[in-house]
C-alpha cells in the first residue's frame, strides 16, 4: 500500500495567540521525543522532536532551534534538522542543546550492514508521489507528459513501474551506471525537462532510486510487507502566530513495525492563509 498516496492521516493546528506565562507561575520544561532511539536495518532513521511546555497543553517546537551532536559519530549522524541516520551497529548517545538545558538521547543502531532489500511499492512509488511526478499537472495526467505516463497519484504501482523499466525501449533506466538514468538526470535538472529540478543530485531520494536502479530496478518481493496505517506526530498544536512545527510521519507496517516515513511523505495544507507546509513537514503558521 503506498504510504503517501493511499493512507491519509491528519494533524489538527489551532492559531491562538499564547499569554505571556510568568516563570513564577509554571515551570517550563524541555521534552525530547523520543527519549532513546533505537534504529534497525539499512538506511535507517528517525526524526527528534524537540518541545518546550509552557503551559498545559501548550508546546513550542524547539527542533531546529536545538544544537546536536553526536558521541559516536562512526555509529549515528543527526542533521541540524533533528533527523537521525544509523551508519554502524553499536550504541551511542545525541547531546541536544537549548534554552540553556543540555539532554542526552541513547540510540542503539542494529543491522546497519545488512544489504538493502528493494520494493518499488515501498521505496519508489512514495518519492514519484512526494515530488509530484504523478500529480496530475505532471506525468499523472490522462495522457502522460512527452510520451511517459504514471497513474494519476500512483494507485497502479505495476503500472508505474513497467513505465519506468519496460517502455521507452527501457532507456529511463541504466543501470551500468545509476546516476546518468533519464529518470535522475531529468529530475535532477541535468538534461532538460518540462517539469523542471524535482529532485536535488546526492539528496537522500536521489541516492534512494540510484541506489534502486543499481541493484536492478526490481519490483520487489510480492510478500513484502505494506504500510497499514500511518500517524502525524504531534496530532495536533497550538501554535501562535509566525509559528514554527515539525511534524513526523510514522507508519505501521503489516509486519508489526514503525518506521520514520518523514521523507517518503507528501504533506499539503487545506489553508494556506492560515498555515504553509513545507516539503520536510515544517508547519508555518502566517
Amino acid at each position: 500500500m503506498n504510504l503517501v498516496l493511499k493512507i491519509t492521516s491528519v494533524i489538527l493546528l489551532f492559531v491562538a495567540a499564547i499569554p505571556t506565562i510568568r516563570a513564577e507561575d509554571v515551570a517550563s520544561s524541555v521534552i525530547v521525543d523520543p527519549p532513546s532511539l533505537s534504529l534497525s536495518g539499512p538506511a535507517s532513521r528517525h526524526y527528534l522532536l524537540v518541545h518546550e511546555r509552557v503551559a498545559d497543553g501548550v508546546f513550542l517546537d524547539l527542533t531546529r532551534s536545538a544544537k546536536y551532536q553526536v558521541a559516536d559519530p562512526k555509529i549515528a549522524e543527526i542533521s541540524d534538522r533533528g533527523l537521525v541516520r544509523g551508519k554502524a551497529d553499536g550504541a551511542t548517545t545525541i547531546r541536544v542543546e537549548v534554552r540553556g538545558l543540555v539532554l542526552s538521547v541513547p540510540v542503539v543502531v542494529r543491522g546497519a550492514s545488512l544489504t538493502r532489500t528493494f520494493h518499488f511499492e515501498n521505496d519508489i512509488s512514495p518519492l514519484l508521489g512526494r515530488f509530484g511526478c504523478n500529480a496530475s499537472g505532471c506525468h499523472g495526467k490522462a495522457e502522460g507528459q512527452n510520451g511517459f505516463k504514471l497513474s494519476v497519484f500512483g494507485f497502479d504501482p505495476p503500472a508505474d513501474f513497467n513505465a519506468l523499466i519496460k517502455e521507452g525501449r527501457g532507456r529511463r533506466i541504466f543501470p551500468a551506471v545509476p546516476e546518468k538514468s533519464l529518470l535522475l538526470t531529468k529530475a535532477a535538472g541535468q538534461v532538460p525537462h518540462g517539469g523542471g529540478l524535482r529532485i536535488q543530485a546526492k539528496s537522500e531520494p536521489f541516492d534512494t532510486i540510484r541506489a534502486w536502479i543499481a541493484v536492478g530496478a526490481p519490483f520487489g518481493d510480492a510478500n513484502a510487507p505494506r504500510v497499514q496505517s500511518i500517524r502525524i506526530e504531534p496530532a495536533e498544536r497550538i501554535m501562535p502566530m509566525h509559528g514554527e512545527q515539525q511534524l513526523r510521519v510514522m507508519a505501521k507496517y503489516s509486519d508489526g513495525r514503525d518506521i520514520d516515513v518523514t521523507t517518503q511523505a507528501r504533506f499539503q495544507t487545506n489553508n494556506e492563509t492560515v498555515g504553509a507546509v513545507e516539503a520536510e513537514g515544517i508547519v508555518k503558521i502566517s
